[in-house]
């Protein structure tokens, strides 16, 4: 299914194979401080059947099957030659929140929505004078 996003940029609906390679990548260009540890205290604290069954299960294995590709990932698994991971790896540096896309258009219906409610607020105010003045 396609759908038209803005600046005519054309969407479309993502899968579930679509998700661990983006986990990945977000996991990556993240960089989550104390990621292994927080994985760790869930392993152990966490009720066992939570992490074998249902969505929590679902998405905390793909969690651990992103960090597990990341440990092992190497020049061969991207199809790269040694000096360009190296190379690539060294330019890296983390996604500032105001780089992504998605989080500006996030911003921009917040901001619309921001004014909708004020909007609202003042034609609530309208209706209550024109009530009073009705009355009165």
């Amino acid at each position: 299914m396609r759908r038209h996003a803005p600046l005519g940029l054309i969407w479309q609906v993502a899968s579930a194979d679509d998700f661990l390679p983006l986990l990945i990548y977000v996991t990556l260009r993240a960089n989550p401080p104390l990621l292994h540890t927080n994985l760790q205290y869930i392993t152990r604290v966490c009720n066992p059947s939570r992490l074998e069954t249902g969505e929590a299960s679902y998405y905390f294995t793909n969690l651990v099957g992103a960090v597990s590709f990341i440990e092992r990932m190497d020049a061969s698994h991207l199809k790269l030659s040694d000096t360009q991971f190296t190379d690539r790896a060294a330019e890296s540096t983390a996604v500032g929140p105001t780089d992504l896309p998605s989080l500006h258009a996030l911003r921009d219906a917040l901001e619309r929505l921001k004014r909708l409610q004020a909007r609202q607020k003042v034609d609530r105010m309208r209706g209550w004078v024109h009530e009073i003045r009705r009355r009165g």
